[in-house]
């Protein structure tokens, strides 16, 4: 009995192994960001941007022009990260009249610096800007 399970588990660890496509691991979006660019609705970036902040802690996602305990202009978001196809999912969850807008998108982090491109109902393959997308740029704080 001891020695089926052996074989039995042993073939079911190669199996697994052979032609399955390896998950991207969920990237630790943790900390302050400095918001280095931002596209709404647009190909190129916002003209009038004049830099910002965003705090990650667990599923939630502050965002001002300088997040502090004094600052209470902050907008709070809830987002879900996952993964899909080999990408890492990244959806944001807004508040529109009242009620919960999920807009799915995708996220990356390389180094220090974090892309989030969101779609307003369909989940985005690239990370630029376009009609109905939000793309964040931004670069993780060090002291």
């Amino acid at each position: 009995m001891r020695i089926a399970l052996v074989i039995v588990g042993s073939s079911l660890m190669l199996g697994a192994s052979v032609g399955v496509a390896q998950q991207p691991k969920l990237p630790d979006l943790t900390g302050l960001w400095v918001i280095t660019e931002v596209r709404v609705d647009v190909d190129r970036p916002e003209p009038d941007f004049e830099g910002g902040e965003l705090m990650i802690v667990r599923n939630r996602m502050a965002v001002g022009p300088k997040l502090s305990a004094e600052n209470t202009r902050a907008a709070i978001f809830r987002f879900r990260l996952g993964r899909s196809d080999g990408t890492v999912t990244f959806d944001l969850v807004v508040v529109r009249e009242g009620k919960e807008v999920l807009m799915p998108g995708i996220c990356r982090v390389v180094g220090d610096h974090m892309e989030i491109c969101c779609g307003e109902s369909v989940r985005p393959d690239t990370y630029a800007g376009g009609a109905g997308r939000i793309l964040i740029r931004a670069k993780r704080f060090r002291e």
